[in-house]
């Protein structure tokens, strides 16, 4: 018990010290940063958005096009995978595919 109240009186030294450490180390009479604009510059009204009309309508993709899609760049992983197991080397490893889906 003597060993657990030893290490919470340091502990609780330690932390005062610290707190009148920073303290004393944070500015007191900071203010706050002010932003302004260039009497020119004009905000975006939309910053991640992009604007209805751009988005525009686009046709449907066939689903078979896009399952053919997939399944390319499955064997391509596929074959990807089975020559680093053949021959694991970085080189290999790092290699690029040539596949339209990237990671």
């Amino acid at each position: 018990m003597m060993m657990f109240l030893t290490i919470l009186f340091a502990s609780l030294i330690v932390l005062a010290i610290n707190c009148l450490i920073f303290s004393t180390l944070s500015p007191q009479g900071a203010k706050p940063v002010e932003i302004r604009l260039e009497e020119g510059a004009a905000l975006p009204s939309h910053f991640y958005v992009r604007p209805e009309s751009d988005l525009g309508v686009r046709a449907p993709i066939p689903v078979e096009l896009l399952r053919s899609q997939i399944e390319r760049h499955v064997r391509l992983e596929q074959a990807a995978a089975e020559t680093f197991l053949k021959v694991p080397v970085a080189e290999t490893l790092h290699s690029r595919i040539t596949s339209a889906l990237m990671n």
